[in-house]
């Protein structure tokens, strides 16, 4: 689960939106401290065509909500995800984790320095 995953759950939380709502943030903005601005509405798929199954957002934005997703709270939400699992937040029990990519070689994998490649939360 990658830290953008974890914002969406507490932003998610935030709003009150439960799972049977199609309630998906569709901006977010950097703020001052790691602090994150997320702007969600509730949307419907789209039943037919090339983008079936993709967001149809209604116009104007229904349910339209606004929520401020803290750092400390993020980092909350992974240290609840590694008690309950047991697996290590930054490389989901891999052991490791990207360092980069280009055209030639592809991605590239490294040890994951927050569980020193073991997978296991610390």
């Amino acid at each position: 689960m990658s830290d953008m995953d974890r914002t969406d759950e507490v932003a998610r939380a935030k709003c009150g939106a439960p799972d049977s709502v199609w309630w998906r943030p569709y901006s977010y903005e950097a703020l001052p401290g790691g602090d994150i601005l997320i702007k969600g509405a509730a949307w419907r798929p789209k039943l037919s065509g090339k983008h079936k199954g993709q967001p149809m957002w209604p116009k104007p934005l229904q349910h339209h909500i606004t929520v401020v997703v803290t750092k400390a709270e993020t980092e909350q939400r992974r240290d609840e995800y590694e008690a309950e699992t047991g697996f290590c937040s930054n490389c989901n029990h891999k052991g490791e984790v990207s360092t980069g990519w280009s055209r030639d070689g592809g991605t590239r994998w490294g040890k994951c320095k927050r569980c020193g490649g073991t997978g296991e939360a610390r």
